[in-house]
C-alpha cells in the first residue's frame, strides 16, 4: 500500500515540473508577443510625426 502511495506521488510531482515548464514557456511567449506588437506600434506613431 505504501509503494503505491509512494508511485502516486511521484507521478504527480513530475506531473507538476513539466507543467511548471510549460506555464513557464507559455509566459516567455505571451511576453514576447506584446513586447513585439508594443514595438510596432510605437513605430507606427514616430512614423507619422516625421
Amino acid at each position: 500500500m505504501s509503494l503505491l502511495i509512494g508511485g502516486m506521488i511521484i507521478i504527480v510531482l513530475i506531473a507538476i515540473y513539466f507543467y511548471k515548464n510549460y506555464l513557464l514557456d507559455l509566459g516567455d511567449e505571451m511576453n514576447s508577443t506584446e513586447l513585439s506588437k508594443f514595438n510596432q506600434s510605437i513605430q507606427n506613431i514616430s512614423s507619422k510625426f516625421d
